[in-house]
């Protein structure tokens, strides 16, 4: 547990100065975060000695990631469209990799992730460059989502003992449930101090935290699926890229469709 700490705290002291850093800094590192990911989703997948579906999954990732941003900002439909398909394909990938012994659906599957995982990070530039507040509401989205994933990680191994799912048993109701209210609690306050507290944003937060999970779920089927315990061990005490990743799958498109449809944001 310890080890998990110490580690946590250092990628959030690496993760912090990168987007403080900005520009360049911050397109360094989320460029080699993508890398990374792709790399894991690679190695844990049937296709890890598959030199020309290596050779085409990296092609796809950097076609699409330089391509939305050498057009930042791009129109505001089109990033939603590419967010929109980001998180359907999100879910077509759990349904296709529940599809044994046929490598189409996995190689299909594991598409469907390198197209989300190449979305994400324009879409986390988008929002710094092109909205004044960008920085101030990827930190809350991410203070959120590291709580409701602490909490059910601690209260979960402390006292936990009914499993959530069969998906990952280690995984518990009660951790669930304390995580969430937790973070809720957590980020209310955090609006509250900055005068954005309402029932838009309660709502919003409510959604992030149940979104964080569904995403920290859809990597723990996948793990499940190949038969690993984490995505990698790059991260001492928390895995790999993919397993930080996860949980913000699901949100950060939301978030952005929601904030720029909706005009519901929190700030």
């Amino acid at each position: 547990m310890k080890t998990r700490i110490v580690s946590g705290l250092i990628l959030i002291g690496i993760t912090a100065l990168c987007f403080l850093k900005g520009n360049n800094f911050l397109l360094g590192f989320l460029y080699i975060t993508s890398l990374a990911a792709t790399h894991e989703l690679l190695m844990m997948s049937p296709f890890n000695h598959n030199k020309k579906v290596i050779a085409l999954s990296y092609l796809v990732l950097h076609i699409n990631f330089f391509y939305l941003l050498k057009h930042t900002p791009l129109p505001l439909y089109l990033l939603s469209l590419y967010n929109c398909i980001g998180i359907i394909f999100i879910l077509l990938s759990c349904i296709e990799l529940q599809k044994k012994n046929h490598l189409l659906p996995h190689l299909t599957g594991l598409y469907f992730r390198i197209f989300n995982i190449s979305i994400i990070m324009p879409t986390f530039i988008f929002l710094i460059q092109n909205t004044s507040s960008g920085l101030q509401e990827l930190l809350l989205i991410s203070i959120i989502i590291i709580i409701c994933d602490s909490m059910a990680y601690f209260i979960g191994k402390s006292i936990g003992k009914r499993p959530l799912t069969i998906i990952s048993p280690k995984k518990t109701i009660e951790g669930s449930l304390y995580g969430s209210l937790t973070s809720l609690i957590c980020g209310c306050i955090l609006l509250y101090t900055v005068n954005t507290l309402t029932i838009g944003t309660i709502l919003l937060t409510l959604a992030i935290i149940i979104l964080s999970q569904i995403g920290d779920l859809t990597i723990s089927l996948l793990k499940r699926r190949y038969n690993i315990k984490d995505s990698s061990k790059l991260i001492p005490g928390h895995g790999g890229i993919l397993d930080r990743l996860d949980s913000f799958s699901l949100c950060i498109p939301f978030y952005f469709i929601i904030k720029f449809y909706f005009n519901i944001g929190f700030f």
